[in-house]
């Protein structure tokens, strides 16, 4: 039987769920593997923090919802959003009508943009949507279905400015600095007609840091998994958790760390080792926006190949830690995690991005960065005592 409770603290909600996974019939697995209490652990529990009407709090407020999600992000490397009101509404609506609009589909595209249905692998043979940004806000195709792209305008005006924030305050920037830095650059939706076999988390590239600075997702089913250590634990060995939320009033806003904002932070938030898929006896559907900093895309070179080696690093560790102790299995995950750490945090890009000349700003608005900016100091103060 599930059981669920939650307790507050420093304005977010931690929930904990012990909902158990559906069970699976398992046919013969690839390579070694065996699943291993090892491997597998409990649901993760995520922190859910809101954010209704952010955009209007005064700058002590703001400051105290950023420095949360900083910490939140350093501890777990994701997060769970709510946003109540009309952004909730939006999402409501666009996960019904893209479900539908999924299920009545028979004509797919192999590849490209638009309705396509890979089969390149066996994590990703399934239909999907997919949708290019541009930094205009235009699109990729460029009339989205089922309302998308109302979701992805709401998505911009309400959360791309507190994450900016965000950034300021974990990387100790001045207040307006990254201010309309943060861009949508894809949209996927994952459309999962039937359940996914277990085994299928542990085939190559099924785990996964994302191409990102950071990822934003909603979903009509949970069906993240993430692979990391949980510090609430008493295990040290790293797991496959699902993630899990108790009980919400709104949708869940998943928030994850990618590979870009672990280089740019120096390790200050690590990626998230994560992967999508469905573990219920329903159809799922799964929307994933990553979002990017246009400037510094030049300066990501040295990172092109870093996702494919660290797939291929963490399908080994899968296929062998089961016959390392904790000690040695946690070490070799930690090098793994490390990898996007690696590197100049895109110097000289960064100092060229925070030097830009910037438009003419309001008297009203210079008030209200001087407030975020003497806000920032005092929360820094105070958290040095």
């Amino acid at each position: 039987m599930a059981r669920a409770s939650a307790r507050r603290g420093r304005g977010w909600r931690w929930l904990v769920c012990g909902a158990p996974m559906a069970v699976i019939h398992r046919p013969l697995m690839p390579r070694c593997f065996s699943v291993h209490a090892k491997v597998f652990g409990d649901d993760q529990l995520v922190p859910t923090l809101e954010l209704a009407g952010y955009r209007r709090l005064g700058a002590k407020r703001k400051v105290k919802l950023q420095e949360e999600l900083d910490q939140l992000l350093r501890r777990f490397n994701c997060a769970a959003l709510t946003s109540p009101g009309r952004l909730d509404a939006r999402i409501n609506s666009v996960l019904f009508a893209a479900k539908e609009a999924f299920q009545q589909r028979r004509d797919w595209r192999g590849f490209g943009c638009g309705w396509v249905f890979p089969r390149s692998a066996e994590m990703y043979s399934h239909p999907h949507y997919l949708a290019f940004i541009r930094e205009d806000g235009s699109t990729d195709p460029p009339d989205l279905p089922f309302g998308l792209q109302r979701l992805l305008n709401g998505m911009r005006q309400q959360l791309l400015p507190f994450l900016e924030d965000v950034l300021e305050f974990g990387l100790g920037y001045e207040a307006g600095q990254l201010e309309n830095t943060l861009q949508m650059t894809t949209a996927i939706v994952h459309y999962y007609p039937e359940m996914t076999q277990q085994e299928t988390l542990l085939t190559p590239a099924a785990f996964h840091c994302d191409d990102s600075f950071l990822t934003l997702n909603v979903e009509s089913t949970p069906g993240i998994h993430g692979l990391g250590a949980v510090s609430e634990s008493d295990e040290s060995r790293p797991r496959i958790r699902r993630f899990s939320y108790g009980e919400v009033n709104s949708s869940i806003i998943n928030l994850f760390v990618g590979g870009y904002l672990q280089t740019l932070s120096q390790g200050r938030w690590r990626s998230l080792l994560h992967s999508g898929s469905n573990p219920s006896n329903e159809d799922r559907l799964s929307i994933t926006i990553f979002l990017g900093m246009p400037q510094l895309h030049g300066a990501i070179g040295e990172h092109v190949h870093t996702r494919g080696e660290q797939e291929r690093r963490v399908y080994d560790w899968l296929s062998t830690s089961s016959r390392h102790d904790d000690w040695l299995a946690t070490a070799n995950f930690e090098e793994i995690q490390d990898m996007y750490s690696q590197g100049d945090s895109f110097d000289p890009a960064v100092r060229e991005l925070l030097e830009r000349p910037r438009e003419h700003i309001s008297k009203s608005r210079q008030r209200h960065l001087r407030a975020m900016r003497n806000a920032r100091q005092r929360a820094l103060e105070l958290s040095r005592q």
